[in-house]
């Protein structure tokens, strides 16, 4: 039974994403109301993705943290010290694994641009 350890919402969407301690996202989106079936406004699930490598009982590494950065990318922090960036179709951007980390608990982006330094 996966366990959710994190939930984002994707900017300027109506979508969210929840990480698991399986290696998987759950995405949720508006629910497309059906006669008798949800809200108007109500998260439901639209589909399930594998952001980690699977063994062979389809269980990937843990994801500790995610995060969204510069309204583009959404972050995967992992339990196993890697740390990848996917757009918001879930695509591998960058990919951070021979960092020699140790599990990931926090990941912050600074919202001011970098300034060059003066001499």
């Amino acid at each position: 039974m996966a366990i959710f350890t994190k939930t984002v919402f994707i900017p300027n969407s109506e979508m969210a994403v929840t990480g698991t301690n399986i290696g998987y996202v759950i995405v949720w989106d508006r629910s497309l109301i059906i006669e008798g079936i949800g809200e108007q406004n109500e998260k439901r699930l639209i589909k399930i993705v594998a952001l980690n490598e699977l063994d062979s009982n389809q269980i990937g590494t843990p994801i500790n943290i995610l995060t969204t950065v510069h309204d583009k990318y959404l972050v995967c922090g992992n339990n196993n010290g890697t740390i990848r960036f996917f757009d918001f179709y879930f695509k591998v951007v960058a990919w951070f694994s021979d960092c020699y980390l140790s599990t990931v608990k926090s990941i912050s982006f600074s919202k001011t641009e970098p300034k060059p330094s003066h001499p």
